[in-house]
């Protein structure tokens, strides 16, 4: 792009990719194509490929890094699915907020960092990890529960169809709301 148009031909902006080692299949191209081309009489059948290269940019850091490398960049964060379970009945609310109430105590306390030892779990980066794998968790972490109908109650809470919410969980015990 000699003239910093920020569009090239869909031919250049192929051997482009292939170059710096972006092998794109041609429905990944088409793709491409689809969305990233501008069909006005400006830029007839051309890539825009600054506005590529900003989708990327967002999609694997932060937009800018570059530039500002004293940014902290931003976690990615699955979406929240908190409040899944509305079904609960006041005593396992109780036992919830209790649990909650205590382990954002001990995590005050003890300086306990919960994330960390839960995402060890979580290969898929889902956000989610088994109940069996929570159970694990916090026998090793210290976070006992009182009886089997507080550990069942908060793992009906922070749960949803794929497993245990452990960003959820982590976030209701670090902040003491849930």
């Amino acid at each position: 792009d000699k003239l910093n148009t920020g569009y090239i031909l869909q031919s250049r902006f192929r051997s482009c990719a292939d170059k710096t080692g972006i092998e794109l299949t041609d429905e990944e191209f088409a793709f491409v194509v689809a969305n990233f081309c501008d069909d006005q009489q400006n830029h007839p059948k051309q890539v825009h490929y600054t506005l590529w290269s900003d989708v990327m940019d967002e999609v694997f850091t932060t937009k800018g890094f570059d530039y500002h490398p004293q940014m902290d960049p931003k976690p990615w964060i699955p979406p929240s699915h908190k409040g899944i379970s509305t079904t609960m009945t006041p005593q396992e609310e109780k036992y919830v907020r209790t649990a909650i109430d205590r382990f954002h105590k001990l995590i005050i306390d003890r300086r306990v960092f919960l994330k960390p030892h839960l995402k060890d779990y979580d290969r898929l980066n889902s956000g989610h990890i088994t109940a069996s794998q929570f159970k694990s968790s916090c026998g090793t972490l210290g976070l006992t529960f009182s009886c089997m109908d507080e550990q069942n109650a908060v793992i009906e809470k922070f749960s949803d169809s794929l497993g245990f919410l452990y960003y959820d969980f982590v976030n209701a015990c670090e902040t003491g709301k849930y």
